[in-house]
């Protein structure tokens, strides 16, 4: 599976509707995550994910004991990406990648993009 990795330099203050907080690289993820559902964004759940048999030591770790069910995907290429996404009440998307070590397993920001629902 290939998970889009994009960076959006510009100001991340009022985005589509819905106040997006300033991200920034090397973040700890869940002090985004916590900070975008009190700014009303909601979890994108990735169904076809959480009911694979076939998932990976790391997204069995993120959806089932942290509870990430807004997990996208990991990929494992030397570290291990991983994407997660939000959607706004407008129905667009922001999709974060992180990054996964040993000393930070809930993940850094690594990157993100906002883009439109596709129909």
């Amino acid at each position: 599976m290939g998970i889009l990795f994009g960076i959006n330099w510009l100001s991340m203050g009022q985005a589509w509707g819905q106040s997006i907080p300033r991200i920034k690289t090397g973040v700890m993820y869940p002090q985004v995550r916590q900070e975008l559902l009190s700014r009303g964004w909601i979890l994108l759940p990735n169904a076809s994910l959480l009911e694979s048999p076939t998932l990976t030591p790391l997204e069995r770790y993120l959806i089932n004991q942290q509870g990430y069910s807004e997990l996208y995907g990991c990929e494992i290429s030397g570290v291990d990406l991983c994407a997660f996404r939000f959607q706004n009440r407008r129905g667009e998307i922001l999709e974060i990648s992180t990054v996964h070590l040993s000393v930070t397993p809930d993940g850094t920001i690594l990157s993100w993009t906002r883009r439109k629902l596709q129909k």
